[in-house]
């Protein structure tokens, strides 16, 4: 891991919290930086990490190049604590988006992130078309246009159901066009006109 600090005069000194995460387990290192304008952290390991998330609070300002390969990128969608973690994983899979079970797999855990944006975020995935809707995807989807209590959320999901023009989703477009919220009408009656 390299930091450099490029345009400050003065050379600031401060903590960068690390977590690596190895076979779902966390340990959280603290490393002093700013001793130099670029400093190289290196940490070491017995097995590969997982994944290795640097500042896992999101509290520095800084710019972050982040060169990771793609079993850490599919790592950080299930590690990933927070929503910055959960829009860079998504940002990734929707350009490197490759047909197998480890990509699927991340976009079912971003199905289920307890945080509404990333659960539409991910249905946005799936709404454009280039995600095969797998019957596990397609249940936690149902899911969400049933019960999600984010309604643009919930009229995502709806937009994808309208996708695979399955005639089982009738009554629930039906019922989603008397909705108050006009996201979900408006997803509703698409759904019902496709």
């Amino acid at each position: 891991i390299v930091i450099e600090q490029t345009q400050q005069e003065k050379l600031y000194y401060l903590p960068v919290q690390i977590d690596v995460y190895t076979h779902g387990k966390s340990d959280r290192l603290t490393y002093w930086i700013g001793k130099q304008r670029s400093d190289t952290i290196s940490i070491a390991y017995e097995t590969l990490p997982d994944w290795i998330n640097v500042d896992p609070a999101k509290l520095m300002l800084w710019e972050k190049n982040n060169k990771q390969s793609e079993t850490q990128w599919l790592a950080q969608a299930r590690f990933g604590a927070n929503a910055i973690d959960k829009a860079e994983t998504i940002a990734y899979l929707s350009k490197n988006w490759k047909d197998s079970s480890a990509y699927y797999d991340a976009v079912l855990h971003l199905l289920q992130d307890s945080f509404f944006g990333t659960r539409k975020e991910a249905l946005n995935l799936l709404k454009n078309g280039d995600v095969l809707l797998t019957k596990e995807l397609l249940m936690q989807v149902e899911t969400l246009a049933e019960a999600e209590s984010d309604l643009p959320t919930k009229a995502a999901a709806i937009d994808v159901l309208g996708t695979t023009n399955n005639s089982k989703y009738i009554a629930l477009f039906s019922n989603g066009v008397t909705d108050s919220s006009y996201s979900v009408a408006g997803a509703s009656l698409e759904a019902l006109a496709r």
